[in-house]
């Protein structure tokens, strides 16, 4: 098969020896002569999302580069969608779920009219992470723009049939193999792992805190749990954290606003005792502020 041939170094051959290894679940490794002159062709661009298309890359960094490589050019705008949606998938199959769900949203806002298939996408990678609700909205905002194919309505059909749905998010082994690690490093080499994880996936809400907590940075604190909520903004403890953030580096207003959602996710009760601490560790800064 076109499998087993001796690795050329012909774009076509690759292009074509990518799509059916995607399609037989194998793996190759990515090779690409980048062009000098930084002008992407179609079949380079073909081969790169094909290469990204494909599950567990040990290179997916060098694929990475490849594309940011060609992004460089302003020539190549002409494809930007088209390789965003390359790194979206590419981020995405290498487990870097909030990267892949941040530059799947580019892609649909660099063109809304037309952003059916990624919503699609969006719909799909939600059920995977444990969505429902998102999974619904990413179905209709694809339905909304056109995207009556026959995946989407396939998947929708599929989604009827679940009657337990208990599809959730894990990267709770990153931390146990940290932790089995942390012996070995330095203090700043954890917590450079701890950013990491805590960067990885937005949907796995307790590995996310777990790892966000650890840090002794406040900013930084509010920085990682500002970047979580921008890919999972339904997370009613990830906005906690956020509000409590905000009081510990004095950022009242956002704070304040940060409450009005949180208000939206939680019950009375719950909403009281988070604005109680908000005040509280405030009035702390103030009176510190004052000696």
């Amino acid at each position: 098969t076109t499998i087993n041939y001796e690795y050329e170094n012909n774009i076509f051959l690759k292009l074509n020896r990518q799509a059916l290894a995607n399609a037989q679940g194998q793996h190759l490794p990515f090779s690409i002569n980048l062009r000098a002159d930084t002008l992407l062709t179609r079949e380079q661009l073909f081969y790169i999302y094909d290469t990204a298309l494909s599950r567990n890359r040990d290179d997916w960094q060098q694929v990475e580069e490849a594309i940011l490589y060609y992004q460089s050019n302003l020539k190549n705008s002409l494809y930007n969608s088209f390789m965003l949606t390359a790194k979206a998938f590419l981020y995405y199959n290498a487990g870097e779920v909030n990267q892949a769900f941040r530059t799947l949203d580019s892609v649909i806002a660099s063109n809304i009219s037309a952003s059916g298939f990624p919503y699609y996408v969006k719909a799909i990678w939600a059920y995977d992470q444990g969505q429902s609700e998102l999974t619904v909205e990413s179905i209709n905002n694809a339905r909304k723009r056109g995207n009556d194919e026959a995946p989407l309505l396939d998947f929708m059909e599929q989604l009827k049939l679940v009657s337990n749905f208990n599809q959730k998010a894990d990267i709770g082994q990153l931390m146990v193999d940290l932790n089995g690690e942390k012996a070995s490093l330095s203090e700043e080499e954890y917590e450079m792992k701890l950013k990491q994880i805590s960067g990885t996936n937005a949907f796995d809400v307790s590995t996310t805190l777990r790892a966000i907590e650890l840090l002794n940075n406040t900013e930084e604190k509010y920085n990682l749990l500002r970047d979580a909520l921008e890919v999972n903004d339904r997370s009613a403890e990830l906005w906690e954290a956020y509000v409590l953030a905000c009081a510990q580096n004095n950022f009242r207003v956002f704070g304040e606003t940060a409450l009005e959602r949180l208000a939206t996710l939680v019950d009375t009760k719950k909403l009281e005792e988070v604005t109680k601490e908000f005040k509280r560790i405030l009035e702390e800064k103030r009176q510190l502020q004052i000696r």
